[in-house]
């Protein structure tokens, strides 16, 4: 047994289907009964099949996942030192708390620290707002962030794999089919992972994907925006496989119709297309800023042109039908805001003068 295993492993008794005992020892080096404190776990309910909720006597609740040791197919060791060796290594706000595991007959047991909100899919019955998906994006990216500078790829990102701990609070979880990559091995692509959140080259459908070449992490990408799509729009972007082959074979444009109907912004739309590039080298990769991008204005619902929404955030631009033609001339040092006035600019190139309703001119910044 490896030190990771051995570490996590908990003194469990099994008394019955629904119920164990676990012995705690407050110093491991010493024997005595006054060292001891005896902990009995009821199951109480099944979240889904093999994972369910137990409960102590003091009213601790925890969450155990029964993983096959017999099927040749699950890899058991291998979630068990992946969920041990980031829980050492990394800040467990990100991830759910791994408490350890246990034998029970021809299972292990993984226990976990229980997430009282559940998961994504069932926290948000109805499409979530685009601040509330934003924050949740900018934690997932930081928890990828982290997986991935240990050569972790979770390659299964999707709605249930995300615990929420408290409202807007998520943490990654379920790693029963993450790989490490270790460089000079080569892990074949399998169809592993959740129709609806697979890339492309995990099915095959770059003309570039060999058989025998290597997953990247570049499938958490787009997998996280294929998760950001659905809490948006509780809508997969892909929902068959030939949408997705033709997005991939670059024969359809990326689908944001769904996310303009739920009045997701310009910028939030453009981030989850940059998530969602059917190359893999074209997405970007993992980091705490990779979000700086998506920027969420406050919304005044007054049109003043096709698809242009104004909003109270406005700065003066009192040339802009005066000679003013770049979004540089603006002094403005934030290149997120230079990023939306380029827009902005291409918009209102479409208007004359006279179409300017003021004779004092605002440039509104826009959310869209």
């Amino acid at each position: 047994m490896d030190q990771i295993a051995e570490r996590f492993r908990l003194d469990v008794t099994v008394i019955s289907e629904n119920c164990n005992r676990e012995i705690l020892q407050h110093n491991p080096g010493q024997a005595e009964k006054e060292n001891r404190r005896v902990i009995v776990w009821t199951r109480k309910r099944d979240l889904t099949q093999d994972v369910y909720v137990e409960e102590s006597q003091s009213g601790q609740v925890r969450v155990v996942k029964r993983v096959t040791t017999t099927d040749k197919r699950v890899k058991y060791r291998s979630e068990l030192d992946l969920m041990g060796g980031v829980s050492q290594a990394t800040d467990k706000l990100l991830f759910v708390d791994f408490i350890g595991w246990f034998p029970y007959k021809d299972y292990i047991c993984l226990a976990m620290k229980y997430c009282p909100y559940g998961d994504l899919k069932g926290c948000y019955p109805n499409p979530t707002s685009e601040p509330e998906a934003r924050e949740i994006c900018a934690q997932l990216l930081e928890g990828l962030a982290v997986l991935h500078s240990l050569s972790i790829v979770h390659r299964d990102i999707k709605p249930e794999a995300v615990s929420e701990k408290t409202p807007i609070k998520v943490k990654i979880a379920d790693f029963g089919v993450s790989k490490r990559a270790v460089e000079g091995q080569t892990e074949p692509r399998t169809g592993c992972g959740t129709p609806g959140f697979m890339a492309p080259e995990v099915l095959h459908l770059l003309d570039d994907t060999k058989e025998d070449s290597t997953f990247t992490s570049a499938v958490d990408i787009w997998s996280l925006g294929c998760l950001l799509y659905y809490i948006l729009t509780k809508q997969v972007p892909f929902s068959i496989y030939e949408s997705l082959l033709d997005y991939a074979k670059g024969r359809a444009a990326f689908p944001e119709g769904h996310l303009r109907d739920n009045q997701v912004g310009l910028t939030g739309r453009g981030f989850i297309k940059r998530l969602l590039e059917p190359l893999p080298d074209a997405r970007p990769s993992a980091s705490v800023d990779v979000s700086s991008s998506w920027v969420i204005l406050d919304r005044n619902e007054e049109f003043i042109g096709p698809e242009f929404v104004s909003t109270t955030d406005t700065i003066s631009a009192v040339g802009i039908s005066h000679g003013l033609t770049s979004p540089t001339q603006l002094s403005v040092a934030d290149t997120q805001w230079r990023g939306l006035l380029k827009n902005t600019f291409t918009r209102l190139s479409s208007y004359s003068t006279n179409e300017m309703v003021s004779p004092n001119p605002v440039l509104t910044i826009t959310k869209q």
